[in-house]
């Protein structure tokens, strides 16, 4: 069984995740595959949350900005829990 047959079975969706400096500068990316839009949110909070360094990400699938996460207090006390995030969908279309 070759590598293009064990493929033909995956079915999730390519999504891309930017971490982003506290001056919102991409300085990393990562891509990942999910089954939907909620699985590609969970995993890249798991990215987030192993970023401490991370001030915020963003979740893309092509041209699509899914979501936004990012931490509510970067200038918070030492040992401030890094799983504490603020989220934030899409921005609103405007309409034309």
């Amino acid at each position: 069984m070759g590598a293009n047959s064990q493929n033909r079975g995956d079915h999730r969706a390519a999504y891309r995740v930017y971490f982003l400096d506290e001056n919102d500068h991409i300085f990393s990316a990562q891509n990942f595959k999910a089954s939907d839009d909620a699985a590609a949110i969970g995993r890249a909070q798991e990215f987030f949350v192993s970023a401490p360094a991370c001030w915020a990400v963003e979740i893309w699938q092509e041209a699509r900005q899914l979501h936004r996460l990012c931490r509510p207090n970067t200038a918070g006390p030492a040992g401030q829990d890094p799983t504490v995030l603020a989220s934030f969908g899409p921005k609103p279309a405007v309409a034309p």
